[in-house]
């Protein structure tokens, strides 16, 4: 998947993407990074061109099965922090920690 946005919060698209567990090209926009981490995909500099964009999307398909365990460690790390389960328990840690009235 190819995501090439110059400026973005954490992109929903993104997201939805990477829990079908496809290899990610994407750009460095907005909170793209917390998405799209070291092993989860390939992110390319703020800088990049077109030529990046080609050479990246080239390294993933001489490379399918890396491609495929980037894909699916980003649909982990997803299942781990971007589901209503994460976001609850993530919730109940934080109202936990809430001072007593």
């Amino acid at each position: 998947w190819l995501y090439t946005a110059a400026w973005d919060g954490i992109p929903q698209m993104l997201l939805e993407v990477g829990m079908t567990g496809l290899p990610v090209v994407s750009s460095t926009a907005g909170g793209t990074p917390e998405v799209i981490r070291d092993g989860l995909g390939t992110l390319l500099p703020k800088a990049a061109g077109a030529p990046d964009y080609v050479a990246a999307i080239r390294a993933v398909l001489a490379d399918p099965a890396e491609a495929r365990t980037q894909g699916q460690a980003l649909r982990r790390s997803l299942i781990e922090t971007h589901t209503k389960e994460a976001y609850a328990q993530a919730l109940g840690q934080v109202l936990d920690m809430a001072p007593a009235r």
